[in-house]
């Protein structure tokens, strides 16, 4: 499941840049009715744009990491990570002299260091997207007028590529925390969770990536419409 989601969010990424990127120069080179011609000024508005949506990005993933060590401080520990870690690529485990030949570490044991990486990395990321889109932002409501603001081409592909992107995730991301959740609960909630029934993280894509996906759906839905609620009051 977790692997499933880890391929939805790259797909949104890899919309996002490169549909934005293509969308917005489209819109920047020809314009809609007139309005955005071609110019260097048009450019560097939507790069300022396409890299609010990258930095939009970089800050939700830390936000879904922080959410994942969050969960499992609250919740419990394994509701976010399974009870045995690897290192490395190698698993942490010594040998038996008679028994089982092998004994791996495990979360009880208090070594399970992925909780803090995921919460130092999180932070990290959310300051990171926070300070570069918001830098980004700034400078694009600076440099544009209302009109261009909310019913230019640019601004139409922006939302609509934000509205697709965000999308994808989310519609992959709550049936799979749906049913990690209920698996968790009514299934497999003991020590020994696999990772296809771990909740944490795809509960905490799913509460990152939905309001970003009904905001841009909402506001997107909005600047398609504005310009036939003008013309007919």
């Amino acid at each position: 499941m977790v692997d499933v989601i880890g391929v939805a969010l790259g797909l949104a990424v890899l919309v996002l840049v490169v549909g934005g990127l293509g969308t917005m120069v489209y819109f920047a080179v020809r314009g809609q009715g007139g309005t955005d011609n071609f110019s260097f000024r048009n450019l560097l508005r939507a790069y300022l744009r396409l890299a609010y949506l990258v930095s939009l990005v970089v800050f939700m993933i830390g936000a879904v990491m922080t959410l994942t060590a969050a969960f499992g401080t609250v919740v419990g520990h394994d509701f976010s990570y399974d009870s045995f870690y690897s290192h490395g690529g190698t698993s942490i485990c010594t040998a038996a002299p008679y028994g089982p030949p092998q004994n791996c570490v495990s979360q009880a044991q208090g070594d399970d260091p992925r909780q803090k990486e995921d919460l130092i990395r999180g932070l990290s990321l959310l300051v990171a997207g926070l300070i570069i889109g918001g830098a980004h932002r700034y400078g694009q409501l600076s440099m544009e007028t209302e009109d261009e603001r909310t019913r230019s081409g640019l601004a139409k592909a922006e939302y609509l590529v934000g509205t697709v992107g965000f999308g994808l995730v989310s519609i992959v991301a709550l049936p799979a925390a749906a049913y990690s959740v209920l698996s968790y609960n009514l299934i497999s909630h003991n020590a020994t969770n696999s990772g296809s029934d771990i909740p944490g993280p795809a509960l905490a894509l799913a509460l990152v990536f939905l309001p970003a996906w009904g905001y841009y759906l909402v506001s997107f839905v909005r600047r398609v419409r504005a310009p036939a609620i003008a013309e007919h009051p």
